[in-house]
């Protein structure tokens, strides 16, 4: 039945050509003569007017995308067409396959080319979602905003006016029932990432998009560029309530040994509430990411060691930072050791220090690095507990970082007041440590339960 229905379509064009060729112009449907100009006219009264049309030989194709052999794809045996004669040939296809992305057609037009068929027009467009699993960082650049000429700044869509580097301003985290709290914030570096991204994609491909035909996948997008800017907080972060309000309970002094590692905890350095205009507040780590399962709440992260800590950026975490605000991740804190390398001078009075930059993992924890940028990061002419801290960075309001070393709570006592600053990252109990006796900064991970400093990156 197939063969007899191509064979008359193929009758019917070859009886229209030759009809063409010995008499330039046919009607189809009435006596009527066409009209001028046209070859073919299909109509069936002197108004030129019609209700039927041309009907197309209807095909289920087969197998389009994988078979190239013209008689295979039409269901009839192999070899017995010729594929040249036929270039030209168009069907309307009733056939599909809804197997896989690979092998998709449907329904529709098609005009055989002579080596393959092509679809006249396009398929019904599948129905996409994709959500980002994970960003595997390739690398960090940093750019300099008075080098304008830089080709990067018109390829990311940047203008580099907009991102001076040094102190900013002022902003107030109003969080529901806590004491509004007033901090400096600062520019310390801009670049961009080179990362790559991977994606569960699920698609309808399904003719009709009716979701008969569901497919998934894992899919990478290498080589994405994204803009980061390199604002922080001048100072550590003072909150003693969640983002949304939420009581945290403050850590009794001499009561835990250390610190919840499931609930979040507070405590004031050196366990005296005065403290905590200055130099903040410490938190454990169910406090820093904000623990929980809950809207606004992070899920503890998989993971711990510096292997490959920070390159696996697909999920910011808040944490207990102020809306618009995030926890850093190891990767970034790099980033800023490095801003901070690079350009000491605008945030310190310690000259530019330059050279080899600090790299982000294939270290084991803890290790002290680079040379004297953590003097640099340190406050200027601080004494804690009859401590000096040997900084020279500038004062927040002036844009330095301004590190006052708060020590950490553990033990159920204090430990490191006026002699260590040492803060969370977002990577999973990975901290950064700056002591008072050494100009290096230091990469060490801490237990979930010890209590310590928070500063907060803005979001980008």
């Amino acid at each position: 039945m197939k063969r007899t229905i191509l064979t008359q379509a193929i009758l019917i064009l070859a009886f229209l050509t030759t009809t063409i060729d010995l008499h330039g112009q046919v009607t189809i449907g009435s006596g009527e003569k066409p009209n001028a100009g046209a070859l073919l006219d299909l109509k069936m009264d002197n108004q030129g007017m019609s209700t039927k049309g041309l009907g197309l030989p209807r095909v289920e194709l087969k197998d389009i995308k994988t078979k190239t052999d013209l008689a295979e794809t039409m269901g009839l045996p192999s070899g017995t067409l010729n594929a040249a004669d036929h270039a030209g040939l168009v069907v309307y296809n009733i056939g599909k396959d809804e197997v896989s992305l690979a092998t998709r057609f449907c329904p529709g037009l098609h005009v055989w080319d002579g080596t393959e068929w092509q679809v006249l027009g396009a398929y019904p467009e599948m129905g996409e979602t994709r959500i980002l699993q994970s960003t595997q960082l390739k690398g960090f650049t940093h750019l300099d905003p008075s080098n304008t000429a830089h080709p990067m700044w018109a390829t990311l869509g940047k203008n580099p006016a907009s991102y001076p580097l040094g102190y900013i301003g002022q902003f107030t985290d109003n969080r529901p029932n806590d004491a509004p709290q007033t901090y400096h914030y600062t520019r310390f570096y801009v670049g961009y990432t080179e990362h790559d991204n991977t994606f569960n994609v699920t698609r309808d491909i399904s003719c009709a998009q009716d979701g008969s035909a569901i497919v998934t996948s894992t899919e990478t997008v290498a080589g994405s560029l994204t803009f980061e800017d390199g604002v922080w907080m001048a100072e550590n972060l003072r909150a003693i309530k969640m983002p949304d309000g939420t009581a945290i309970a403050q850590n009794p002094y001499g009561g835990e040994a250390v610190g919840s590692t499931t609930s979040p905890r507070y405590y004031y350095p050196n366990n005296q509430a005065a403290n905590r205009a200055t130099l903040g507040v410490l938190y454990n780590w169910p406090a820093a990411i904000n623990m929980g399962t809950g809207p606004g709440q992070t899920p503890d992260p998989p993971g711990g060691g510096l292997a490959n800590v920070g390159l696996d950026e697909a999920n910011r975490i808040q944490g207990i930072c102020p809306a618009g605000w995030h926890l850093p991740s190891d990767r970034q804190w790099t980033d800023l050791e490095n801003g901070i390398i690079i350009n000491t001078s605008k945030f310190s009075s310690t000259p530019d220090i330059g050279g080899a930059l600090l790299p982000y993992s294939g270290y084991i924890y803890p290790v002290w690095r680079g040379t004297s940028h953590g003097r640099a990061m340190k406050a200027t002419g601080s004494t804690i507990n009859g401590l000096a801290s040997n900084g020279t960075s500038k004062s927040a309001a002036q844009g330095g970082f301004e590190l006052f070393l708060a020590g950490n709570g553990e033990s159920g006592a204090f430990g490191y007041y006026g002699g260590a600053a040492i803060i969370w990252s977002s990577s999973r109990m990975v901290v950064r440590y700056f002591a008072n006796t050494v100009d290096k900064g230091c990469v060490g991970g801490y237990q979930s339960g010890y209590l310590l400093s928070v500063r907060c990156k803005k979001d980008d």
